[in-house]
């Protein structure tokens, strides 16, 4: 008996002396801490992005009035030049030539009309016939004038300072009258980038149209731009509307035509959504989205349909009919119905 009662107490002194359950145990059962916010409703304009090739408004293509063999190109694409800086001359034997034997023809009409003032004046021959010797004067007088415009034409000077954006022509070449030899630039000049948008894109954008413009090459800058020009018909190759957009503000450093710049058009229209921020989606598939919404102490699992993805934040086409608040931290291991706590 004696040995049985000291069983149960040595019993009963092991199962007083185990310890208490784990606190992991406590700790499973204490609310998830989370954050939230609330979905907002407002007005959102879409950006249109695109690249785009960047030119100098202003173009001007050089070249010599009349055609003829080139004898020097003192210009180099890239080049830069001064106002009234000789860039090419054409050789100007032949021209010369042509205004030595105008100006002979000029002096030996010129002897024949006084020898026919002399007979007209002693009634020897007709009005006409005289009339007929001075229009003949009058007429060398202008080509002579004509073959001397040309002549200093045969030389291309430039306009005003500026920059040599292509070279047509090389020396030792014959160039026809009016053929481009030069594509150039002024320097004070302003920069356009020329965009594609497709159809939908078009009928959004509007002239005036505010937009930002950056470049790789100024990495940490975005230049404030605005649409100035629209084609009213679409590219028949591509199906796209060409527009232009207008650099308000230039960099520091020296613009280069062809540079390629990503640009973000704002275009006026706007329409009202619901928006909750990107860190509330839990999972998304195609245009469906799942967030959780804070309903009193606990959270709910609520499907969304996606209109658009923002930049830090989700326009909702469907799923939200009023003011909702949503977990947009500590929602990694919430599930449907579990209790949180706000931080």
């Amino acid at each position: 008996m004696r040995l049985i009662l000291f069983f149960c107490s040595l019993i009963l002194l092991v199962i007083s002396c185990q310890s208490p359950p784990p606190k992991s145990e406590s700790r499973l059962s204490t609310p998830p801490l989370v954050e939230t916010a609330k979905a907002e409703y407002r007005n959102v304009s879409s950006p249109i992005s695109r690249a785009g090739r960047l030119v100098p408004a202003t173009e001007v293509k050089l070249s010599f009035k009349s055609g003829g063999l080139i004898s020097e190109i003192l210009a180099k694409e890239g080049q830069s030049v001064r106002r009234g800086q000789t860039l090419a001359r054409l050789a100007k034997q032949e021209i010369e030539a042509q205004a030595t034997q105008a100006k002979l023809a000029l002096e030996q009409q010129e002897k024949d009309l006084k020898r026919l003032q002399a007979l007209y004046a002693d009634t020897v021959i007709t009005l006409e016939q005289l009339e007929k010797a001075e229009a003949g004067v009058e007429s060398r007088k202008a080509q002579i004038e004509a073959i001397e415009f040309n002549m200093n034409l045969s030389t291309i000077v430039a306009p005003t300072n500026g920059k040599i954006l292509r070279r047509f022509a090389e020396p030792n070449e014959l160039t026809g009258p009016g053929s481009p030899v030069f594509l150039f630039s002024p320097s004070r000049n302003q920069w356009h980038l020329n965009l594609q948008l497709s159809d939908k894109e078009g009928v959004r954008t509007a002239i005036g149209n505010r937009a930002e413009i950056k470049f790789d090459a100024f990495p940490d800058q975005a230049f404030p731009a605005r649409v100035i020009k629209i084609k009213p018909i679409a590219n028949p190759i591509t199906g796209t509307f060409e527009i232009e957009v207008l650099l308000e503000e230039l960099p520091k450093g020296e613009l280069a035509a062809g540079l390629i710049g990503n640009a973000t058009l704002f275009p006026a229209d706007s329409a009202a959504y619901w928006t909750v921020p990107a860190d509330a989606l839990v999972t998304s598939s195609d245009k469906q989205a799942y967030v959780f919404e804070l309903q009193g102490d606990s959270v709910l699992q609520r499907r969304l349909k996606i209109k658009r993805y923002q930049r830090d934040y989700l326009l909702i086409e469907s799923g939200i009919e009023g003011p909702i608040e949503v977990v947009t931290s500590g929602k990694e291991s919430l599930r449907s119905g579990q209790k949180v706590r706000l931080k």
